[in-house]
């Protein structure tokens, strides 16, 4: 009371602290509630990023997982692919014959081969990814791989080949000289008379590698010195073609002219006919029309040199690194790689319209077409079908054994032959219908198809015996395996009227196989797509015939055929004067030409105008009494028969359309004889074997085919 005014601060200043501390507390709590809500906005926050890292892992792990599932999808589907093209593979060995009843399943067939080529860039794109973890190559790999492959040989037989052929035109054209040859004479034999064994094979006409001709030259002329007689001129025939091989043609005359000089008396036939075999090719390749040819062989020649380099210079080993990534890499390679070849074979062959390979025959898109083809013609009012309407009734009536004949798939009947009076059939699938002439007679061309004659069935005495000269089917050239004579009942039968031609062979395989033909004119200019197929093994027939609705035929069909309704040892009669001129053996022909078979000597004044086989139907020779031509020599011809002893075969039974089965038998059997055989072995009976891998340049086949009835179809289910 006694100072107011320090009573009323000092209140003052007690109620402001008090106010200031209350404050002060409140802002402790405030920012210790914002301390808290700032930790648990913190907490929350790193819980949510927590989720989230958690959930960006579980998408990660879901996408990763997602990748494998989707590779080890891929990887089913590519396995599954290739199960499915293997499928397809052995599906397409099986669709033959190409008539109507397979195109369901031929359509099938491309609609599922297609789909798997779709896939084919995916493929190709995956293995270029997994490629890339591939090693590096060095430049010394790429040449080691470049060496290391398969068709290395092959170029390098090419690129002699194409530089031989080059320089021989260079030479024959008059732009350059032979490059003689420095001879080493340390590689050869000390005696000279063995050296003409060295030279011929580098220059043989027939020489399948080529580039040492000049060696060849050489070491023949020197060799000429050493040898008298024959041997010279054996000497001096190797100096001709080895100029000729060169491109000298004057020189290979002159020199084949030397070599008759020399040659002594009893061999001047002999190298006459190489004179005049060395004349022909010289003025073939000289002539206008054999440069032209040499040109167009030499470009060819070229173009698949460079085709072959750039196959080379690929990558064909591919190196993985070490570890189970790269092991994975390896066999996923290898895997696609397989995969892909295949289904390129599928895009490039299979598929196609119109593609023939040795390996598949027609491709499936071929076989759809003729199929269709034969289906359009088999209808109602289709060409083949008419051909059929008009002739069934008669062919019906021509025997007995067809009355219950019907329309056969894939024949197509163009009449009766003027001279045997039986049906002959076009076979579609060979080549073009065969057409008559204004005599009635086929004319044929090198596109012509087979032409099968049909055969009524009926039985007749098989085999030949020398015992009983009134006896049966009496021959005394008949040998052991050619009897029991014994009675063989047979259905009615195709079988061609002619021997399989070059141009029938090509149109069903693509290929021209035959060692006389005409890719070899220094041989036999006058050879074409008409002359009989040859160099073709037994299993070989079996596969082609069976593409083309065809088999061979039985040995009993093929002496019926041959027979034609005798009982003699040739159908021409049991002399064998009766076949002088008229079928082609060995003979004097051959011998005056220079052939050197000791088979000539058997009828050694015998001349029946050919050197080698004739083309099909040669007018020189005639028909049987079945309008069948050649059926004794010009080719021996495969049957449809394995080879047994008589004994288990031949026997006095009766057989109705007897076969040898050959699963079992090492051999096949071989009928008819060819250019170069004897007379006694063309015979009727006369059989031979060999084993069905076997080619030779005197060996070819006669189609034959089975008649199905109430059907148009056939299915020659022995020829498989």
């Amino acid at each position: 009371r006694r100072n107011p005014a320090i009573s009323s601060a000092s209140a003052i200043g007690v109620t402001a602290l008090a106010v200031v501390s209350a404050l002060l507390a409140d802002n402790v709590r405030t920012n210790a509630e914002l301390a808290e809500q700032t930790r648990v906005a913190e907490a929350s926050a790193i819980e949510a990023r927590a989720a989230e890292a958690s959930a960006e892992e579980a998408r990660s792990k879901t996408a990763a997982a997602l990748v494998v599932a989707e590779e080890e999808r891929a990887d089913v589907l590519r396995l599954s692919a290739q199960q499915n093209l293997d499928d397809l593979f052995e599906e397409e060995a099986e669709l033959w014959p190409a008539h109507p009843e397979r195109i369901a399943d031929l359509r099938n067939w491309l609609v599922r081969a297609e789909a798997l080529v779709s896939d084919l860039p995916l493929h190709l794109e995956t293995r270029a990814r997994l490629r890339e973890k591939a090693l590096p190559r060095s430049a010394e790999q790429r040449e080691a791989d470049r060496q290391a492959h398969p068709r290395f040989g092959e170029l390098q037989a090419l690129e002699g080949e194409l530089s031989s052929k080059r320089s021989a035109l260079a030479v024959r054209r008059g732009q350059a000289q032979i490059e003689p040859h420095k001879l080493d004479r340390s590689k050869l034999p000390q005696d000279l008379l063995e050296w003409n064994a060295i030279a011929w094979p580098l220059v043989d006409p027939e020489r399948t590698v080529f580039g040492h001709e000049a060696r060849g030259l050489a070491i023949a002329i020197e060799a000429v010195e050493a040898e008298e007689g024959v041997q010279r001129a054996a000497v001096l025939d190797t100096v001709a073609w080895a100029r000729f091989a060169l491109g000298d043609d004057e020189g290979a005359v002159e020199a084949s002219r030397a070599a008759l000089d020399v040659a002594p008396e009893d061999w001047k036939k002999f190298f006459r006919g190489h004179l005049d075999t060395v004349r022909r090719a010289a003025a073939s390749a000289a002539s206008e029309e054999g440069l032209a040819a040499a040109d167009d062989e030499v470009a060819a020649l070229g173009a698949r040199v460079a085709e072959l380099n750039q196959v080379l210079v690929e990558r064909r080993e591919w190196t993985f690194p070490v570890g189970s990534e790269g092991e994975e890499a390896r066999w996923w390679n290898a895997q696609l790689t397989r995969l892909i070849t295949g289904l390129e074979v599928l895009r490039d062959v299979l598929i196609s319209t119109d593609m023939i390979t040795p390996k598949h025959g027609w491709s499936v898109g071929k076989r759809l077409s003729f199929a269709e083809v034969l289906e359009s013609g088999f209808t109602a009012d289709g060409e083949y079908a008419e051909a059929w309407a008009a002739a069934l009734d008669t062919i019906r009536a021509s025997h007995s054994s067809l009355e219950g004949l019907q329309p056969q798939m894939g024949l197509k009947p163009i009449g009766r032959d003027p001279e045997s009076g039986l049906w002959e059939f076009a076979h579609l699938a060979s080549g073009e219908p065969a057409v008559r002439g204004g005599d009635g007679k086929l004319v044929l061309r090198e596109e012509t198809g087979v032409v099968l004659v049909l055969i009524p069935g009926g039985t007749f005495k098989m085999g030949a015996q020398s015992i009983d000269p009134e006896g049966n089917n009496y021959d005394p050239n008949a040998k052991r395996v050619e009897s029991p004579v014994h009675d063989v009942t047979l259905s009615p039968y195709f079988l061609s009227k002619y021997e399989m031609t070059q141009g029938q062979w090509l149109a069903a395989t693509g290929t021209e196989p035959s060692i006389f033909s005409r890719n070899r004119p220094q041989l036999d200019p006058s050879m074409s797509l008409l002359h009989p197929v040859e160099m073709v093994s037994w299993r070989e027939c079996m596969r082609t015939m069976r593409q083309l609705g065809l088999e061979l035929p039985t040995e009993a069909q093929w002496e019926s055929g041959c027979r034609a309704g005798t009982k003699s040892a040739w159908w021409l009669g049991d002399e064998r004067e009766s076949l002088r001129g008229l079928i082609n053996i060995a003979d004097k022909t051959a011998a005056d030409e220079g052939a050197p078979w000791s088979t000539i000597q058997d009828w050694p004044d015998n001349e029946d105008g050919a050197l080698n086989q004739v083309e099909v139907g040669c007018e020189r020779y005639p028909a049987n009494a079945y309008g069948l031509h050649e059926v004794h020599g010009n080719l021996q011809e495969w049957c449809l028969d394995g080879w047994a002893p008589p004994q288990l075969f031949y026997t006095e039974e009766q057989r109705i359309d007897p076969l040898v089965p050959w699963q079992d038998t090492p051999n096949r059997a071989i009928r008819g004889g060819a250019f170069n055989t004897p007379a006694y072995d063309v015979r009727s009976a006369a059989r031979q074997s060999q084993g069905p891998d076997l080619r030779d340049y005197s060996l070819g086949l006669r189609p034959a085919r089975g008649i199905t009835a109430g059907s148009l179809s056939t299915s020659p289910e022995r020829g498989r």
